[in-house]
């Protein structure tokens, strides 16, 4: 019997999205002179998606994204969103402004004092 099961939604939908606004490009070019170890878009990615869904710290998004079932077979560590931070200011204005959008925690529903 399974003790645990993994999330399924979020990421085809957000794959799509992803590929139409041009981000996987526009961080290849933001990477391409870098001699990383490593592919920074899934890690950009489920940055994104991860404060997109559950606004948290990236330990926890770290966390969070073992909970989730991913679409590629992409080995992230915790290192390589401390170190996917800086392609950031690397890319153009309009995958930024992206970016920045990502950023905006979701706001909490309130319910209103009677």
């Amino acid at each position: 019997m399974a003790t645990s099961a993994l999330s399924f939604g979020p990421v085809p939908i957000f794959t799509l999205l992803w590929k139409k606004l041009g981000l996987p490009e526009a961080i290849a070019t933001a990477t391409k002179r870098k001699t990383a170890t490593y592919d920074a878009a899934p890690v950009i990615f489920r940055m994104v998606l991860g404060r997109l869904l559950d606004p948290s710290r990236k330990l926890s998004t770290h966390r969070w994204t073992e909970t989730i079932w991913w679409d590629d077979i992409a080995v992230v560590e915790l290192q390589h969103y401390y170190r996917s931070l800086g392609i950031r200011t690397k890319l153009s204005p309009t995958a930024n402004a992206i970016f920045q959008a990502a950023e905006v925690p979701v706001p909490r529903r309130v319910n209103p004092v009677h």
